[in-house]
């Protein structure tokens, strides 16, 4: 005997449920895989796609944390809009950071950003003798300082390069993690091991580990520290996490040739964290270039992408199985747009030397890398271009750091990382010489705070087979070389020589200013680091020697050439459009070494110091067939301390990681809603389902119903809304379920309970109930029910019937025993209910 009864009553009453406990208590969790997000009922699995927040802007250090307000304001919405969904910090940021980001999630409670705390592990002290333990006391009080913070729980006394100040915003609900510490150097790990031989073991409150070194404890115990303190405090706790890189993985790599890159090892794949419901996970910054033992390894050059050979992939994956049971995000990755190399990759995927459209089409390559080793997401470094850096390879062209936070070096792969760069504002054109009756009608120059830039107007056109020079002096009127290689005089002795022909671009230094093997000393004898007086002829094309083992060099004076028909890149130092060339060197291939003094490179081989010169500016001449032009005066451009000349711009990559991102795994959370019911309900869209559900990539959501309930009839519409009618009589729980659907993909279902604590006595307009003797429904309506749809389990159609009004039946003898959805359609409405055939 099949019993089926639906009804539907109007009776407006019922009270939405608060947050549950451990929603409070524990949000975020681990699994194996992935981060994990509380979603009421179960802990839900999701991809990090994240970005790594330096804040260094023009003309600051990473102390001065100069971002403001407005600038955190910007980037949030910026971050939002490219994909990302989650914001890595690497140490405390002021006040203001966590004000604005709480505000920007109160405005968009439907994509909020979230954050991972860092932790910073101090290594610049006064005599620090290279062991962690020294540090134990530091980075406990750091702890303490941060976990307050988050919490708006604090006031923080004025400290030298570090944020202060009141922190009364509670942004710990954004907070997903803490990542703590930093790369730690391989010397810290075996002096803290050597000095505690006997320290193999901790057993604490939340964290324990054994049968290890005394620096896997030291890590262990700061993270167990920081759980139980945020616990006892605040009555929460999350997963947490230190910092790694590939130089301290326990895998071993006899394929390495600089043994310092494995020598030391952190291991915690068999931490035990029963007691830690927050979970632990593993961080690690790695990119493709560094160790060489990740390009050089022959079984990670046995994997391959869609793109080809990738051994980045091959070491991604060897490292996750090392840590099976515990997740692994790739907390740095990335490549940068720099024009200088300075490491390669077996994958292509170089420490520089990319295009801004290679730099974020590298990104994507490497996060759907990490996402097909089993990781459980990445950060990518970083957000904007930071001029502080300092790169080992550009360091010898530089004058003193101090100077280096002024402009930015195009050649300096450690600069050129951010997906944000900024564009000189302030700079002009300048008007250098002008001659109707040459092919090179008129000659502009423009010095900006990181190129110097040149522009031609040439009639007819430039031809493939002719033949341009620029001559550069770049200081010092009476030093540089007189003779092209052709053997033409020039009219200032110049330091370099830019060469146009057959659409190759190639720049040549003078032999004496020659810097080639400056880094590591295999330089020749002639090679002087200044500019000399020379009549030879004797031009040699730039080059810079990368690693000396394996002898690499970059022909950096190859300079990148294009056309206005084939694109332009951000590396082109010469485009040719029609009538027009316009040429770009950045002023470290010019050896402008502070471009903010107008210093220049001026060394003297026999001192250990670096010696610099400052010049008036650069002299130019251009000849093309037996045409010149020249400088009249030096092209100067006036000197400046403070960095107010540039405006903040997005890069290509930006855009094409923004339109990349979309296609990596979203996360839509579905979040279990509690509703208290006196008879009928009907709940508005800004009380719904969907108002305490988040689209962490900021996709439009449509809730898509999973299973109608058991003892009333339920109305759900894509925006959240619903009405739900008890059946008479019925008091106790009842429950529908839906997922989100957004961006294609569906989220983990939700279920949606309700607690019926009084029936309606209101009149019944549609009700169905059993005929005893026969296999039918029998349904009574006082309105027109357009059609009857009967769904099985799976939503498969098994029973249509058209419209009726009044007594009407419906045969379901054929149904075999199971659950189904019953669906009225009545006018615009829809209205649902599960029945039991047994």
């Amino acid at each position: 005997m099949r019993y089926i009864f639906l009804l539907l009553i109007f009776f407006p009453c019922a009270t939405k449920a608060q947050v549950d406990s451990l929603q409070r208590t524990v949000p975020f969790s681990t699994d194996s895989i992935h981060l994990t997000a509380w979603n009421g009922e179960r802990y839900v699995p999701f991809f990090i796609k994240g970005i790594n927040l330096g804040v260094s802007v023009p003309g600051t250090y990473p102390g001065e944390l100069a971002a403001t307000a407005e600038d955190y304001q910007r980037w949030f919405q910026h971050i939002r809009d490219a994909g990302f969904n989650v914001i890595r910090l690497y140490t405390l940021h002021f006040p203001r950071f966590y004000y604005e980001l709480v505000a920007f999630n109160e405005s968009n409670p439907e994509a909020p950003l979230y954050f991972t705390q860092g932790i910073w592990l101090e290594e610049e002290i006064p005599n620090y003798d290279h062991d962690l333990y020294t540090l134990s006391s530091l980075f406990h009080q750091e702890m303490l300082a941060n976990v307050r913070s988050v919490h708006g729980d604090t006031v923080i006394p004025q400290r030298f390069g570090k944020a202060h100040g009141m922190y009364n915003t509670d942004a710990s609900r954004y907070c997903l993690a803490y990542l703590m510490g930093r790369e730690i150097f391989p010397d810290e790990i075996l002096n803290a091991n050597s000095n505690r031989p006997n320290v193999t073991a901790y057993s604490g409150s939340y964290l324990s580990i054994s049968n290890v070194q005394a620096a896997e404890v030291f890590l262990t115990a700061h993270m167990d520290s920081l759980i139980q303190f945020e616990f006892d405090e605040y009555s929460t706790m999350r997963p947490v996490s230190v910092s790694s890189w590939p130089t301290l993985d326990p895998i071993s790599h006899p394929e390495e040739s600089y043994r310092q890159e494995d020598t030391a090892q952190i291991d915690l794949s068999e931490i035990d964290l029963s007691n830690a419901p927050g979970g632990v996970f593993i961080s690690y910054h790695a990119y493709p270039y560094y160790p060489d033992f990740i390009s050089k390894t022959a079984s990670y050059r046995t994997f391959s992408d869609e793109l080809g050979q990738n051994s980045y992939l091959g070491y991604l994956t060897d490292l996750k199985s090392h840590y099976q049971q515990l997740p692994l995000i790739i907390a740095e990755f990335g490549i940068p747009s720099s024009w200088g190399v300075a490491h390669y990759s077996a994958s292509d995927m170089n420490h520089g030397g990319h295009t801004e459209r290679e730099q974020g089409e590298g990104g994507l390559r490497m996060l759907r890398n990490i996402k097909a080793a089993n990781c459980g997401g990445g950060i990518y470094f970083a957000w904007l271009d930071e001029w502080f850096k300092q790169t080992w390879i550009t360091n010898p062209l530089e004058t003193n750091p101090g100077a280096r936070i002024r402009w930015p070096n195009f050649t300096s792969a450690e600069q050129n990382f951010g997906l944000l760069g900024y564009t000189d504002t302030v700079a002009t054109w300048q008007l250098i010489d002008t001659c109707s009756s040459c092919r090179v009608k008129n000659v502009y120059a423009q010095p900006t705070v990181g190129d110097f830039r040149i522009y031609l107007d040439i009639e007819p056109v430039f031809r493939e087979d002719d033949t341009l020079w620029i001559a550069f002096d770049t200081y010092a009127d009476d030093r540089g070389e007189e003779l092209l290689p052709t053997g033409d005089t020039l009219q200032y002795r110049s330091e370099f020589l830019l060469k146009l022909v057959d659409g190759r671009a190639e720049l040549y230094v003078m032999r004496s200013y020659d810097l080639f093997g400056i880094w590591h000393g295999t330089s020749d004898p002639d090679q002087l680091y200044r500019s000399t007086p020379s009549s030879s002829g004797d031009w040699r094309l730039v080059r810079w020697r990368n690693n000396q083992p394996d002898q690499d060099v970059q022909y950096i004076g190859n300079l990148d050439i294009t056309d206005s028909f084939r694109g332009q890149s951000s590396k082109d130092a010469v485009v040719i459009d029609t009538n027009e060339i316009f040429v770009r060197i950045p002023w470290t291939l010019l050896q402008v070494s502070d471009p903010s003094q107008r210093v220049v490179i001026d060394d003297n081989r026999s001192t250990p110091q670096t010696e610099y010169d400052t010049t008036g500016g650069i002299h130019l001449e251009v000849l093309l067939g037996n045409e010149r032009i020249q400088t009249t005066n030096r092209v100067t451009w006036p000197t400046y301390i403070l960095v107010d000349q540039v405006v903040e711009r997005d890069k290509l990559s930006y855009q094409i990681m923004k339109a990349g991102l979309p296609t990596l795994p979203d996360f839509t959370l579905a979040r279990v809603d509690n509703f208290t019911v006196e008879g009928f309900i009907s709940v508005a869209n800004t009380e719904g389902v969907l108002s305490n559900d988040e689209q962490w990539d900021g996709g439009e959501m449509e809730v898509v119903l999973r299973d109608a309930p058991q003892n009333g009839l339920l109305q759900l519409r894509s925006n959240g809304s619903f009405d739900y009618q008890a059946q008479p009589g019925f008091l106790g729980h009842d429950s529908f379920t839906y997922s989100v659907f957004s961006r294609g993909d569906f989220s983990t279902p939700a279920t949606v309970n309700l607690n019926v604590v009084s029936s309606s006595s209101s009149d019944v307009i549609l009700r169905v109930g059993p005929v005893p003797t026969d296999d039918v429904l029998y349904v009574y309506s006082e309105v027109e029910v357009d059609r009857v749809n009967v769904y099985n389990s799976v939503g498969q159609l098994v029973h249509e019937s058209e419209s009726r009004v009044g007594d009407f039946e419906i045969d379901v003898k054929g149904l075999a025993s199971g659950h189904y959805i019953v669906q009225f359609e009545v006018g615009e409405d829809i209205w649902v209910r599960k029945i039991t055939v047994k």
